[in-house]
C-alpha cells in the first residue's frame, strides 16, 4: 500500500507549476474565428460552451495553503511522534541503560550503550545486547522507515592488531550491528 504525504505532494505540485510556467487568475478572451462561408468575423455561439469556459481542473494557490513554516511544523510533529513511539517501545532497554534516544535535526538517534554492546577494542557483540538489537529490528520493521547504522568508539588508542585505527573499529562495529539487525527477515 502506498501512503501519500499531502504536504510533499503540494510542494511538488507548486514546484512543477513554477517550472512549467502555469499562470493563474488570468482571464482569457473567448475564442473567435472567421467563417469561411460568410467571410465575416464573428464570436462563437454563446449557447455552446467553448473549451476556455469549461473548467476541467482547478489548482489551489499553494501560497495560501502551505508555507515553509507549516512544513517545518509538520516535520517537527512527525519527528516528535516518532520519538514518542520509540520511547514507548524501548522503555525497558532505556531504563536498563542499554540504549538511549535523542533527536538531532531531522532524525531520531537510537544510541546503543558501548559498554553493554562491545568489549573494549572489539567489534563482536556481547550476547546480552542481542535481544535488544532484535527488539530494535522488530520495531524498525513496524515503523517502515529508513535508518542509518553508524559505529563509534572512544579516543583511546587500540592495543590489538585487529584494527589499525578507531575508525576501522567503528566501521566493524557498525557492520556487526547491521548483521544482527538483518537476522530479522522483515528488514
Amino acid at each position: 500500500m502506498a501512503e501519500i504525504d499531502a504536504l510533499k505532494y503540494k510542494v511538488v505540485v507548486r514546484s512543477m507549476e513554477n517550472a512549467f510556467g502555469v499562470k493563474k487568475d488570468t482571464p482569457e478572451e473567448i475564442v473567435k474565428a472567421t467563417s469561411i462561408i460568410k467571410q465575416t468575423f464573428s464570436p462563437s455561439p454563446t449557447d455552446t460552451p467553448s473549451p476556455l469556459s469549461k473548467i476541467f481542473q482547478e489548482s489551489l494557490n499553494d501560497e495560501r495553503v502551505i508555507k515553509i513554516h507549516d512544513a517545518n511544523l509538520y516535520q517537527r510533529a512527525k519527528l516528535n511522534s516518532l520519538m514518542a513511539t520509540l520511547q514507548k517501545k524501548f522503555i525497558k532497554a532505556i531504563t536498563a541503560g542499554q540504549l538511549s534516544l535523542e533527536t538531532i535535526d531531522d532524525r531520531v538517534i537510537i544510541r546503543i550503550n558501548e559498554n553493554a554492546s562491545f568489549p573494549s577494542g572489539q567489534a563482536t557483540l556481547k550476547s546480552g545486547i542481542l535481544p535488544v538489537i532484535a527488539h530494535i529490528s522488530d520495531v524498525l520493521t513496524e515503523l517502515n522507515t529508513t535508518f542509518v547504522v553508524a559505529g563509534h568508539t572512544d579516543n583511546v588508542p587500540l592495543s590489538n592488531l585487529n584494527y589499525r585505527s578507531n575508525w576501522e573499529l567503528s566501521a566493524a562495529r557498525a557492520t556487526s550491528v547491521v548483521h544482527a539487525l538483518l537476522d530479522n527477515k522483515g528488514l
